[in-house]
């Protein structure tokens, strides 16, 4: 998965496009992308929230289609291997 994400040149972050699949979107999406988010590694809950905001942690907050679907096969593979290893 990390091979897509280099070949689109697009950062993974917690809540960022590689988490907005066709099939999960359930309203509209924002424009562009978000700068990555700074949070202290000591933050008590609030401070976290309140530095992530949105809760992405930053990067664009969508990608084209195509580049997820790429994604989404990778994942698959990759699960399926984890399976077959068991």
């Amino acid at each position: 998965m990390d091979a897509v994400a280099q070949e689109a040149g697009l950062p993974q972050y917690h809540a960022n496009w590689s988490e907005n699949f066709p099939f999960t979107r359930v309203g509209p999406v924002p424009e562009g992308e978000k700068e990555p988010a700074e949070v202290p590694g000591t933050a008590a809950a609030a401070g976290f929230r309140a530095a992530l905001g949105d809760g992405s942690f930053g990067g664009p907050y969508q990608a084209p289609d195509a580049v997820m679907e790429r994604l989404f096969a990778a994942a698959v593979e990759a699960m399926v291997e984890a399976l077959r290893e068991m």
